[in-house]
Order: C-alpha cells, then structure tokens, then sequence
C-alpha cells in the first residue's frame, strides 16, 4: 500500500475514532422540571422539548418567575415550565467511556500490526 493511502487510511480512522468517542460517551436522561419561582442551581446545558416543538439544546439556562431562558446558536431563548414537554441532561456514561477507549486502542493495534506491517 502507497505510503499516501496509509496517511490517508490513519487519518480516516482516528476521525472515525473520535467520532464514536464523543457518540458513546455521552447519552441525554430527563431532568426533572425546576420549581416556578425558587432559585436551584441547574446544569450548564440542557436539552429542551417544548409541547408540540423541536428540541432545542440551551447553553447556561436560568429560571426566572415560570421561565426557562437560555442561549442557543446565539439567541436568548425562553420557554415558559407549563409549555415544557420534555427536559434532559447530558450525562457521562463511565462504561461505555472504557469499553469505546480499550476497543479503539485494539482497534489501532490490529491496523497497526496488520495494515502497516512492523516496518
């Protein structure tokens, strides 16, 4: 194999790697809905589902009185509580993180021993 197509073979490779790295590391599971008027500390972003909408993912959201505000692509966005369908969080999932991290790496020493060779 043409040293090229073994550049282009590893590069391929490690994209795909640290595509399925951040797909199986993290999953979204509901959050409860925060209480209308009391002051909680919620997480730094959360997945939003109004009735009858899209998702929408919200950076550093705040309550305020019966609202939910907070910043995507941009925009302040706001969605009163009683209109919520649906919230979630996105949560780390310690096993997949270890089972996708020593699969890469056997992964990487089987193309290694095998497509490159022990040159």
């Amino acid at each position: 194999m043409p040293r090229a197509m073994k550049r282009q073979h590893r590069q391929w490779l490690l994209a795909t790697s640290m595509l399925l790295l951040v797909w199986s590391c993290t999953y979204w599971e509901p959050y409860p809905a925060p209480s209308p008027g009391k002051q909680q500390r919620l997480p730094s972003s959360l997945r939003v589902t109004p009735a009858g909408g899209y998702k929408t993912l919200l950076v550093e959201p705040y309550l305020r009185s019966d609202t939910l505000f907070g910043r995507s692509a941009g925009d302040t966005l706001k969605f009163p509580l009683e209109h919520l369908q649906l919230l979630e969080r996105q949560w780390v999932d310690g096993l997949r993180t270890t089972g996708l991290i020593l699969g890469t790496t056997a992964l990487w020493i089987v193309v290694g021993l095998y497509g490159g060779g022990l040159e």
